[in-house]
């Protein structure tokens, strides 16, 4: 049963960001990611603050809308864990390896793909 809340969070929360993104899509700025990204944060952090980890709402909405809307929420609430349990150094070390990490690797996925014929 847990498995089948996470994954229709999973469902609707990427198709609210494919409509969102579609909807902002036109700008040369990334309006739609970094709108996603905070809003998710927000909201995840409001169920965090409602739900206990196993509760069937934090699994369908958390886990699974948020999961599928925006991994940066999770993200975001990692850090504020940590700085809330006093570990300033592992939040930063949690924020470098993510940020310039997830640029590294995105840019070396992007070096990689790029090799590849176009997809239709």
């Amino acid at each position: 049963m847990d498995a089948l809340l996470v994954g229709l969070g999973a469902f609707f929360g990427g198709v609210s960001r494919y409509g969102i993104g579609k909807l902002l899509a036109k700008s040369e700025f990334p309006w739609a990611t970094i709108l996603i990204n905070l809003s998710g944060s927000f909201l995840l952090g409001i169920v965090a603050a409602v739900w206990a980890k196993d509760h069937p709402l934090r699994l369908l909405l958390g886990i699974g809308f948020l999961g599928g809307y925006t991994t940066f929420s999770t993200f975001s609430l990692e850090v504020l864990e940590q700085l809330r349990s006093n570990q300033p150094v592992l939040a930063i070390l949690n924020l470098a390896i993510q940020v310039i990490g997830g640029v590294l690797v995105c840019s070396l996925g992007y070096a990689l793909g790029s090799k590849f014929p176009a997809g239709g």
